[in-house]
């Protein structure tokens, strides 16, 4: 093989090892949770929901975040997987009738 040649190859394996950190990186920063506050006063989180952030209200936020203490969020996915998504998601734990909670189980 000629030096040209090989040089041309290793410039290349630099160029696409560098492609390939910056789709990782690119990748990382996109899974990434993030939160700001937008500019009508609504707490905004990045990466729920692809390109757009998901904004609520301080009084949401309270809402929100009392049906979380209360249990109703986590019956409420369960109520949904249940219905919407492949049984292997929700395991059961409660055999009390009115105990409706279980383990979402994630592939």
């Amino acid at each position: 093989m000629s030096a040209t040649k090989q040089t041309d190859y290793q410039a290349e394996n630099q160029r696409l090892e560098a492609e390939i950190a910056s789709l990782k990186a690119a990748a990382a920063s996109r899974s990434t949770i993030r939160f700001s506050v937008g500019p009508k006063g609504t707490l905004c989180v990045h990466g729920l929901n692809g390109k757009y952030p998901v904004s609520l209200y301080w009084n949401q936020w309270e809402r929100f975040l009392k049906g979380c203490d209360s249990g109703e969020v986590l019956t409420g996915l369960i109520t949904f997987a249940n219905k919407h998504l492949v049984e292997d998601y929700v395991v059961p734990t409660g055999q009390n009738k009115g105990e409706n909670r279980g383990t979402l189980v994630t592939r």
